[in-house]
């Protein structure tokens, strides 16, 4: 008899302690799920604050685009609208020098130079981004993508073009530098019109556009699931 009460004790004791475990668990299980939403909500908060300066400032505040080959910067332009005509406030070459030590650093805090966000574009991407043939005016119409790149890398744009002066093909310009910043500008103006401005995004995640400050958006899109990052490139491309 007492064997049997022995086992029996045991056996409550033995539910009892399982239910105890089992209910710690429970609650460190719930405690798991909340904190793991609150981060999850904080996350998506800080995400979508930053997606809706983001384009903000892509239709309204100054932005510096600077256009890279392998180590160099062809040409730095300050725009506040994704798409413009004319020809843009332009990068002294003096100071893309200075920046091309922080571009080699990879310094890219260091480039803004008190703008509040910077691109830097790789022409690749430029290419990328441009339709087969372009029309940047009535005088300068059907190049080929492969010719407008041509120009813009040229020790002197208008000769590469084929014009007599930047005056002839009604380009606001004095000098190459100039030139340059006019065709790398209408050339951005080109990748927007053909791929959206989520082409930004679509190149950032290639690796052949680089930004600073690099924000939530930015720091998170690569680890976002495809869905996402569609439908950020989506919304991007329509407000832009």
């Amino acid at each position: 008899m007492s064997e049997i009460l022995f086992t029996f004790i045991a056996v409550i004791v033995a539910v009892l302690v399982v239910f105890w475990v089992v209910k710690s668990l429970a609650k460190a299980a719930i405690a798991g799920v909340v904190a793991a939403i609150i981060v999850f909500v904080i996350y998506s908060f800080a995400i979508y604050t930053d997606f809706a300066d983001i384009k903000k400032n892509f239709s309204t505040n100054d932005k510096v685009f600077l256009l890279s080959e392998d180590d160099t910067l062809l040409s730095g332009i300050i725009i506040t609208k994704l798409k413009f005509s004319g020809t843009p406030t332009h990068i002294k070459q003096e100071e893309l020098k200075k920046m091309e030590k922080n571009f080699s650093n990879k310094d890219y805090e260091g480039m803004l130079r008190g703008n509040e966000r910077l691109f830097i574009v790789d022409i690749q991407a430029l290419e990328s981004g441009l339709p087969r043939f372009v029309n940047l005016s009535s005088k300068i119409d059907n190049i080929s993508r492969e010719k407008l790149i041509d120009i813009i890398r040229a020790d002197d744009p208008i000769i590469e073009y084929g014009g007599a002066s930047a005056a002839e093909l009604g380009i606001d310009a004095n000098g190459p530098e100039e030139a340059r910043a006019y065709f790398f500008g209408a050339a951005f103006t080109q990748a927007i019109e053909n791929r959206g401005a989520g082409f930004i995004l679509e190149e950032y995640l290639k690796g052949r556009i680089v930004t600073s400050p690099e924000t939530a958006v930015f720091k998170n899109l690569k680890r976002m699931p495809g869905f996402i990052k569609n439908r950020l490139i989506k919304a991007l491309s329509d407000e832009a």
